[in-house]
Parts: structure tokens; C-alpha cells; sequence
């Protein structure tokens, strides 16, 4: 074989037309990545129980009591429990024993009001300061 007739090759094809990137996702409605961190390093919430957090339990009801089903829960409606009182609270054992489910979700929408309180006083110099 001749050493100065090298062989070409001919240019890559291609098999499928590019397909552009998708565009990046939106957050759901209610998504409020900042409140659920400050969530997660406040006390648990529940009664007797002055544990760290950790946990972020999202109401599974909407503020008139109705139940949301397999919605997206909004982080909005959102209070701190550590991991054990977050899953009592839903076995209704521990703290929650003998309580039903009305006075859950009467206690749960009270801690979230409280809870989103404490959030928003302790940033509305923070957010009044951006407000420009």
C-alpha cells in the first residue's frame, strides 16, 4: 500500500435531528424553597416536645378544612416537626393519641399561622431592605 494515499474518511452523520434542551422546570405554586430551610432548623412544633426540627409536615388540608388529596401541598402550609413527631402525628400516636382528626387540623392550621408569623416578622427588614 502506498503510505502517501491515506484513506479518508467521510464525515460523521447524523441520525436524529438535534433536539433542543427543555426549558428549566418552574417551581409549583406555593413553592417557597427559603421558608421550608428556615423550617427545618427550627424547634418541632409539637406539644411537650421541645425537640430540634427537621422535618417540614405540609398540611394535607386547605385552610377551610378541605382535604387536598394527591395535590401538590404548598410550602406555605407548611410547620416544623422532628422526624418522631411527624410520624406520630400521622399515626395519631404519641403526643397526638386519642385526638381527632378535626382537632389536628385545628391545631396544625394554628401552628402554621404562628409559625409563618415568626417567619415573616423575623424577615420583613430583610425584605423591606430589598423592596428598594
Amino acid at each position: 500500500m502506498n503510505p502517501h494515499r491515506l484513506r479518508t474518511r467521510s464525515p460523521l452523520r447524523r441520525y436524529a435531528p438535534l433536539q433542543s434542551r427543555k426549558p428549566p422546570r418552574r417551581q409549583p405554586y406555593g413553592s417557597e424553597p427559603a421558608y421550608l430551610a428556615w423550617l427545618r432548623i427550627q424547634r418541632c412544633r409539637a406539644p411537650g416536645r421541645p425537640h430540634p426540627g427537621g422535618d417540614a409536615h405540609h398540611a394535607r388540608h386547605d385552610q377551610h378544612g378541605a382535604s387536598l388529596g394527591a395535590q401538590l401541598k404548598d410550602d406555605r402550609r407548611a410547620i416544623s416537626l422532628c422526624r418522631q413527631c411527624h410520624q406520630h402525628l400521622g399515626a395519631l400516636t404519641g403526643p397526638f393519641r386519642g385526638w381527632t382528626g378535626q382537632q389536628v387540623r385545628e391545631w396544625v392550621d394554628q401552628q402554621i399561622l404562628e409559625q409563618r408569623a415568626e417567619y415573616l416578622n423575623r424577615f420583613a427588614g430583610l425584605h423591606e431592605a430589598m423592596a428598594f
